[in-house]
This record gives C-alpha cells, structure tokens and sequence, in this order.
C-alpha cells in the first residue's frame, strides 16, 4: 500500500448507528431541539396549515398544535412591519428553479404583550412528479433570537449616541434618541422619558419624545423627593423605584391622573449617575399594565443610563466652557470700561486744576484767587474720592476690611446713612420716605460699614431716579432675618443686566450723562460687606422705566 493511503472504512449511515444503539431518531431529534432551545414545525401546502411541536407553540403563543397559515392570522401573530420580508422568504423557497432553502427573520406577537424576534429556517419539499414541481411540504426549525436582536439594537444606538455626543449634537437629540431605544424593542408598549436634576435638585426635562406637551409641563421642575412617583424618588434616593400599579401607590396620588389619562399603569425609574456616583438624572419608564420591569430591561436602560450620563457630563463640560469663555470676554470688557471711565473721572478733575494752577501764575488771578484755590479743593477731593474707592476694592478682596461690630438699632444706620445720603437726594430733587415698625429691629454689625452699604443704595436711587420721584426706605424683620430696602421709580433695569450689576466695574443703565459717572465699583463693594456681616445684598427690578428695589438682609440679633 503506497504510504499516502490509509485503511479507513467508510462511515456508517447515521441511521444505522442510531439503530445499533436503540435510539429513535425521532427521539433524538427531539431532545437535539429542546438543547438548542429551538422548536420544530411542518408545513403543509395542501391544507395550509402548520403542525408545531410543543416548543414551536410556545415560541409562536398558540394554544394547540395546530398553526391555520391564513392572512388573517399572520396579520394577528407577526408584526406588520415584517409579514413582507416572511412571505418573501416563503416565495422564494417555493421557486422551483431555487434551492428550497426559507431563512428569515421576523417578530411574533407575545401572548402577555410585546413582541418576540424568531429566526426560521426551512427546507421546501417538491412533487417529483409534477413538471412545475410544485411545493407539497416545509419543514423547518425557529428559535427565538430577541436577546440577540436587543444586543444588536442596544450596539447600534450606543454607537450612534455616542457618535452624536462627539459630533457636538445637542443634548436633547442625544437624550431622545435613547429614549427611543427602549420604546422601539417594546414596540410601542412603553414609554421612556429622560429627566436631568438641576444645581437647585428640581428635575428638569431632557427626553420625553412620546409624552404630550401638558404632562411634560406638569413634572418640569418637580423636587426630587422619596415620597413622590418614582423619577423623583430616585433622583432623592440614587436607587432604582418600582410602582407596580399606579392608581393604588400613594406615592403618586398628586400625580397618577396624568399617566393613567395616557393609558401609563406601571412606572419604574433608573437614577443617572456620574463616575462619582452623584446623580445627574433619570430613566424613567411608562408601561401600559400593571407590571415591573424584566431582567433584560434593567440591563438595557442600566446601559442606556451610562450613554446618558456621558452625554449630561459633556453638555455641562461644554456650557462651563462657554460659561468660562463668556466670562473672561465679559472681564476683559469691564476692564477696557473700567479704564476708560477712570481715564474719563481722572481726567475731569485734572484738567480745571490745570487751569487754575496757569491762572494762579498770572497778575490776573489775583482777584479770584479764594475762588480758584475752592475749585482745586473740590477737584482734590474728588481725586482722594476715586483713590480710597480703588483702596477699598483693594482691601475687601485682600480681607483687610476690620469690622468693628456692636449691637445696633438698624434705625440708628439708616439715619446714618440718610444724613450721609441727604445732600445727594435734595440735589436731584428726589421725595424720600422712611417705612419703619414700632420696635427696634437689632442687628450686630460695624455702624459705619453698614450705613456705607445703605449710602450707596441711598445715592444710586438719586442718581438713577428723574426729579421729582420718590425714594422708600424700609425696614421689616422676618423669621429671624432683618431686611432694609431701598425703593426707587427710576429708570428700572433688565433682569439679565441686575444679574451683572454687582460685579465690579459694572455700571447701571446709561441713560444720560450723569449716569456715565463712576468706577462701577459701589454695589460690588456693598455686597461683600453685606456678606462680611454674615448678610447679603440683592436687587430687583420689573423692568426698564418700572423702578428698582434693593435689600439688604442680615441676621437678627435677639
């Protein structure tokens, strides 16, 4: 024998070694199925009916072993969106020219609700006898593959997510593309929204494509609490929340009016988090029977949750940075601002003292010397002015400011600050009123500091006010807290320009020239004196034309 060759006998036929061993091949093709978890069925063209083996009606929901192929139950147990691409496979497995072979994909429908992703396959078998060959019978194997088609979806958006976050697409785009995963492998049977806690821990809306406009409204701005629904009970405790049954929860009783108006009867929420844990959000889910969630759907929204998480964390990453950017443009022009006005307030002193030093070397001046040496005291005092007011900016932001604190009546501050003020006020021919209660409001704090704080507030309602209007100051105390505003009916301003206004070398609205005067240094200065005294300083206003209103709020002293 050449020693290429070798002495093997030839296989014995599968069916011989099954009967050598005493097994029955319909017993062992049995038992290969339920190990492959795959279910058996036949098929006969004659009858148009389909014979399933008990896992066969397990996976296609039937009761019986009996499967009618008729349209109307096809359009009743697979989904629409896949009765084409099946009958499709079925017309070319029975092309006579083709191979036989019936491979497709498609969902059926879930007894419970739902659907489920079968993978089919089938081999047509033809009468010998015909000359058109005609398909007699299929027999065939499905499986069910939905895990394997979830893997497939979830994959797919968290590339796509992720793809949307690194092209720089708005959260909100991201957000509901997420939420549409999880209602697209439910079909419809649920309904996903996506919630983001702001800096004030209120949730705020971030997804919620399949819910109406009111019932987004409703829940914007909801507090995150362990005792309402189950986003905001999540978002309190950073642990997922099931409710079962919405009606009966009486965590939902303020709010299970507006699922159950949808048809909503279950609701489970997922906390966001961050790599620190800290909550960023939430991943809430809608069903439409009383239920909780499956294993698989804690994992998939556990996924989705993270893809999420990246998406809040890069937005906010990317408003501070535009926040940062906004704020050092902002900088850079209250500085350029605050170099031109203190050119323009140097300057306005400088030059009269020019002319009077050149007038003073001349016989002329002799006559109007006490004249001229009064006008450079003023403009020499108004250059001290600027100077201290730098110092003072100086000293506040080293912490250099010594405070000499005291119990004091706040009425004896404001008589302070009015007759510091009163000069001003007359000038502009402004009506000032004081408002005070029938009892000494104490406060402890440094007297001068804080009739300068209300001096301030005192001359920016004259300058800021026409003649003739009316400035109130008033004292109250509540809850502990002792609050003196100022009121005036001036020029008002804007919301986002009173945001701005207290920092330093920002000026109030422009309106004339006298407004123009200043460093812009005052209001920032009052309120970290305010804020030395363990207090604060606020402004308020409705608007341009409608006035203004600033308080200055400080412990109590009992």
């Amino acid at each position: 024998m050449p020693p290429h060759e070798t002495n093997l006998r030839e296989p014995l036929p599968f069916a011989a070694v099954l009967d050598s061993a005493g097994i029955a091949p319909a017993r062992l093709l049995d038992a290969a199925l339920e190990a492959a978890e795959m279910g058996a069925w036949r098929y006969s063209f004659a009858d148009h009916r389909a014979y399933l083996s008990p896992r066969a009606q397990l996976l296609y929901g039937v009761d019986g072993p009996y499967l009618d192929r008729d349209d109307a139950t096809i359009r009743r147990i697979v989904h629409p969106d896949d009765i084409e691409a099946m009958q499709e496979a079925m017309r070319g497995a029975c092309n006579p020219d083709g191979d036989g072979r019936y491979v497709v994909e498609y969902r059926v429908r879930r007894p419970g609700g739902g659907w489920r992703w079968l993978s089919a396959w089938g081999i047509c078998e033809f009468g010998d006898e015909s000359p058109l060959r005609q398909p007699l019978m299929m027999s065939g194997a499905s499986r069910d593959i939905t895990a394997r088609k979830h893997a497939e979806l979830f994959s797919e958006a968290q590339k796509r997510s992720l793809e949307m976050i690194v092209r720089g697409a708005p959260l909100g785009d991201v957000l509901a593309d997420l939420t549409r995963v999880v209602e697209e492998q439910a079909d419809g049977e649920v309904v996903a929204s996506i919630l983001f806690l702001d800096d004030e821990g209120r949730l705020r809306n971030g997804a919620s494509p399949s819910l109406p406009a009111e019932y987004v409204a409703a829940i914007d701005g909801l507090k995150a609490d362990p005792s309402i629904g189950t986003c905001s009970a999540a978002a309190s405790t950073c642990r997922t929340v099931v409710t079962v049954d919405i009606e009966s929860d009486p965590a939902w009783s303020a709010l299970k009016h507006l699922p159950l108006n949808l048809g909503l009867r279950a609701a489970w929420s997922q906390p966001i988090t961050d790599g620190n844990g800290r909550v960023l959000g939430t991943f809430g889910t809608y069903f439409r029977s009383c239920r909780g969630p499956s294993a698989s759907e804690r994992q998939a929204v556990e996924i989705l949750s993270r893809t999420a998480a990246l998406a809040i964390e890069r937005a906010r990453d990317d408003q501070a940075l535009r926040d940062g950017e906004r704020r050092l443009r902002e900088a850079d022009r209250h500085k350029d601002e605050f170099l031109a006005a203190l050119s323009h307030e140097l300057r306005n002193p400088l030059a009269p003292l020019r002319t009077a030093l050149q007038l003073l070397r001349t016989d002329a001046a002799e006559s109007a010397r006490g004249r001229l040496l009064d006008m450079m005291d003023r403009q020499v005092n108004q250059l001290v002015r600027l100077v201290d007011d730098l110092l003072e900016v100086s000293r506040i932001s080293r912490g250099a400011v010594e405070l000499r604190n005291e119990r004091l009546d706040a009425a004896s501050v404001v008589a302070l600050a009015i007759e510091t003020s009163e000069p001003v006020i007359r000038a502009a021919g402004q009506d000032l009123s004081v408002e005070s209660p029938d009892h000494p409001v104490w406060i402890n704090g440094d007297r001068v500091r804080l009739a300068q704080i209300l001096s301030n507030l005192l001359n920016n309602a004259a300058k800021y006010s026409n003649a003739g209007g009316r400035i109130v100051v008033r004292t109250s105390e509540h809850a502990g807290e002792a609050r003196i505003s100022v009121r005036d009916s001036g020029v008002g301003i804007d919301p986002e320009s009173m945001a701005r206004l207290f920092d330093l070398f920002v000026r109030g609205p422009e309106s004339d020239r006298r407004h123009r005067e200043g460093l812009g240094v005052g209001l920032a200065l009052a309120r970290r004196l305010a804020e030395l005294h363990g207090g604060s300083l606020s402004g308020a206003s409705e608007g341009p034309g409608r006035g203004s209103e600033f308080t200055l709020r400080l412990p109590a002293d009992r």
